[in-house]
């Protein structure tokens, strides 16, 4: 999927998941994305959740 946004054009794909979720954390890096400096606090049903992000650049659109 990250294969397909990057030959449509992306030149980075950004995606997060809420701490303490390793599984989503491996598919993301099975991906080849690594971790960015941003995490956030977010409600989601009615509880707060830190959220990681993880991230992966086309190289030659991001320059």
């Amino acid at each position: 999927a990250v294969d397909a946004l990057v030959a449509m054009g992306w030149s980075a794909v950004r995606a997060g998941f809420f701490e303490g979720n390793d599984a989503s954390r491996r598919v993301m890096e099975k991906a080849g994305m690594t971790r960015v400096d941003l995490t956030e606090v977010i409600e989601y049903r009615g509880e707060s959740h830190n959220v990681v992000y993880y991230e992966i650049k086309n190289e030659i659109k991001a320059g």
